[in-house]
């Protein structure tokens, strides 16, 4: 099972939350996330675009070369819907935690503003920060979610899911972005409070806007790749429905300068 790296920097070993600056080349020195993954069958797969032909070959169940036309291109057809379908659910449960996340970063500033608000006591305070940590930990476990053990989103630079998708002649690559949540604002929110002598950066309420309004491009670029994604099973399912025969003649190979990419370039 692939085990992702925590998007939250932990605690120095003094028990203190360590600075910005510390949590910055934190995760500089970390570098770009390494995994890598295919969908195949219908299945996310850890794999390096070298491995690409040879999985999704073996994921039609046969020798694709020896079939005949007819047959070759059912499998292919049947096997892009399959694809496709693991990367709608995929960016299905992404976009629902982005919402969760967008709404609990909502409750976060409703709740920094009331704890300003003149002469609250501090029993008051003090369950205004409890409600606070509970929805930033919510956050947090959101930011680790995964579908079926792959990581939904990263901290930082990371390699888009894969998809070799057959047009009628040729293998397009579509990518699937794992949404980068270790923006500055959402680290710091990671390690914030907003009353009491606990651990954690005294936030201000421009710094969780800021890492509320991050979420814009994530969810801005989710909902592009499903209208994509949708229109590419709509296309395959109208393929199938008229038997068309028309496939790419090879398997794909190692994505090169002129594999048509669709969204961003390929770590």
């Amino acid at each position: 099972m692939f085990s992702k790296p925590s998007l939250t920097p932990s605690s120095s070993e003094s028990g203190r939350t360590p600075s910005v600056t510390a949590i910055a080349l934190e995760r500089k020195a970390r570098g770009p996330d390494q995994s890598k993954f295919v969908i195949a069958g219908g299945r996310i797969e850890a794999a390096s675009p070298s491995e690409d032909g040879q999985l999704i070959e073996a994921s039609m169940g046969m020798d694709s070369h020896e079939s005949d036309a007819a047959e070759r291109s059912r499998l292919i057809l049947e096997n892009a819907e399959a694809n496709l379908l693991a990367g709608i659910r995929f960016l299905d449960k992404q976009n629902d935690c982005l919402r969760q996340i967008s709404e609990k970063l909502g409750d976060a500033a409703r709740l920094w503003k009331i704890s300003r608000i003149p002469n609250v006591e501090s029993k008051r305070l003090e369950t205004i920060q409890f409600e606070f940590q509970s929805a930033r930990d919510e956050v947090e476990e959101l930011r680790q979610a995964t579908y079926r053990s792959v990581p939904l989103f990263s901290d930082g630079q990371s390699s888009p899911l894969r998809i070799h998708h057959p047009s009628r002649r040729e293998w397009q690559l579509l990518l699937i972005d794992r949404c980068d949540l270790g923006t500055a604002s959402l680290t710091t929110f990671a390690h914030g409070k907003i009353y009491g002598d606990q651990t954690g950066f005294f936030l201000d309420l421009e710094t969780i806007e800021n890492a509320h309004g991050s979420l814009r491009k994530p969810l801005s670029n989710n909902i592009m790749q499903l209208k994509l994604l949708h229109s590419c099973l709509s296309g395959v399912k109208r393929r199938l429905e008229n038997d068309e025969e028309s496939s790419p003649s090879q398997m794909p190979t190692l994505p090169s300068s002129r594999t048509t990419n669709l969204f961003r370039t390929l770590n």
